[in-house]
């Protein structure tokens, strides 16, 4: 929106966004986890069995990030088909690709992070992070003729029965309560940010396979939404969740754009992911970051169709990004 405003395109009155000259009031510093703990000791309760780990070596000083451009209606329509969030649509398609991208049965549990918005259950006009998690789980137990339906009739639902107000108190409390443990209260900083990072990659390792953080529909100011084309979340430091692939979809102006983040040259997850997809009826166009398949010389602005994955490609691309 500064942009615009510096262009003179639109007024800072007409865009929802803070101005760089505007004095934070002390409920935009606030912490909010601060704020909302109560103090309770909660217990961890960890799910049974092993998690199931995408076998991808990261590439040092490498990352590329995969787009998948859908139609909001298209993901939507199969949500309600099968009684489920889009969340859960797209937690199920990742789910059977890394099943069917195996070649060894899955044993392990799959496990998906998902965010939870703990402003919903507890309101604040602070600025900085509040939100928290969940994980979804399927549990293969070897097989590999499983079926999307099978997998969407695991956690149709889940979502709307889990994240509740008393799951949210849960989240915070226990999340606070580590930060301000007393045996680390006073550790340096640079030494508890160091001994916490390291701790959490490790965490994130054992306890999920990926992280799918949906960031929902954009909620830009109509003079801005009209003004931008397309909006993309992309998690660029896949390593600091000591995970291979990070995903994150965003919807703005009638599109949903998922973003595949990979320090790994393989793409076979992603390209089973889209597959899946445009098997249920979703109509997908895919791009890529990385120079494979982009010839500006070769244009054509009808675009092509790859008969491999069954994907839309770019008006620039001659070869799949997925291929």
């Amino acid at each position: 929106s500064r942009y615009f405003v510096l262009k003179g395109d639109i007024d800072e009155s007409e865009t929802n966004a803070l101005s760089p000259e505007s004095v934070p009031c002390e409920e935009e510093w606030e912490n909010a986890y601060r704020k909302f703990y109560t103090g309770r000791k909660i217990a961890e309760n960890k799910s049974e069995g092993e998690t199931h780990k995408l076998p991808m070596e990261p590439i040092d000083d490498y990352l590329k990030v995969i787009f998948g451009i859908m139609p909001f209606e298209d993901i939507e329509r199969v949500a309600k088909k099968y009684s489920a969030s889009v969340t859960e649509v797209l937690a199920a398609a990742e789910m059977l690709a890394m099943i069917k991208r195996s070649y060894e049965p899955i044993n392990d549990v799959i496990r998906i992070s998902v965010p939870i918005n703990l402003r919903q259950f507890f309101p604040t006009e602070s600025l900085r992070n509040f939100a928290g998690d969940t994980v979804l789980e399927f549990r293969p137990e070897g097989r590999d003729d499983i079926t999307f339906d099978e997998v969407i009739a695991s956690l149709a639902g889940v979502l709307k029965k889990k994240i509740t107000k008393e799951y949210a108190q849960d989240f915070i409390d226990k999340t606070y309560g580590k930060n301000i443990n007393t045996i680390t209260r006073w550790v340096p900083y640079f030494v508890k940010h160091k001994v916490v990072n390291s701790s959490q990659k490790k965490d994130h390792r054992n306890s999920m396979s990926v992280i799918l953080t949906n960031l929902g529909k954009t909620e830009l100011s109509p003079k801005i939404a009209e003004k931008v084309e397309r909006c993309d979340s992309i998690p660029g430091n896949v390593t600091l969740y000591g995970l291979p692939i990070t995903t994150s979809p965003i919807t703005h102006n009638g599109y949903t754009n998922i973003s595949f983040s990979i320090n790994n040259r393989d793409t076979s997850f992603p390209k089973e992911f889209f597959k899946i997809l445009c098997s249920l009826g979703v109509r997908i166009r895919v791009e890529s970051t990385d120079d494979n398949g982009y010839d500006e010389s070769k244009k054509d602005e009808n675009g092509k169709r790859c008969p491999h994955c069954d994907v839309d490609l770019g008006e620039e691309y001659t070869v799949c990004p997925l291929c």
